[in-house]
């Protein structure tokens, strides 16, 4: 009887998750193809400084609570000595932002866990809009503080102390 009900729990487990698991590879799967795409389409621009696959969220996403993913777009984000220019390619269009680091200002959210689940967060503060930014990390967010930080010790080369939020 124990057995049985057992089984039944792992069965029942297993259909439920194998369906999230799938779809979550299928959303990884996409994500790294259009940042393919954008390495391919960028390269020759690329190759001249530091380049790092992102996910992204505008500030109304990232405020918002009622959503499946905390992102809503997924690119390359790419500095040089004057800027950083996020390259992404979002609800079937070409994205491209650029922030001037005397106008704008970088800051580490960390996590932001009851809005946007485990993942870690940085904002590039461009006047009167906020920009977030989240390695990619895979199929999962699990390591996404190391590789986020990574990203942001970058950008904080670039951007002046002054630039540099609290």
């Amino acid at each position: 009887m124990v057995i049985e009900q057992v089984g039944a729990f792992i069965v029942g487990y297993l259909i439920g998750f194998l369906p999230v698991m799938a779809y979550g590879q299928y959303r990884y799967w996409r994500r790294k193809k259009i940042q393919e795409t954008i390495v391919k389409r960028k390269a020759d621009i690329l190759e001249k400084g530091h380049w790092f696959r992102v996910r992204y969220s505008s500030e109304d996403r990232f405020h918002s609570w009622f959503k499946w993913f905390p992102w809503e777009g997924t690119g390359i984000l790419f500095m040089d000595k004057e800027s950083v220019t996020f390259f992404c390619d979002m609800k079937e269009w070409n994205y491209n932002y650029m922030f001037i680091p005397e106008n704008s200002k970088v800051k580490w959210i960390g996590r932001s866990i009851w809005r946007n689940g485990l993942a870690y967060w940085f904002a590039v503060i461009d006047p009167g809009e906020n920009h977030y930014f989240t390695s990619e990390t895979g199929l999962t967010i699990f390591g996404s503080k190391k590789s986020t930080q990574e990203i942001y010790d970058e950008l904080k080369k670039i951007f002046s102390d002054s630039n540099i939020a609290q």
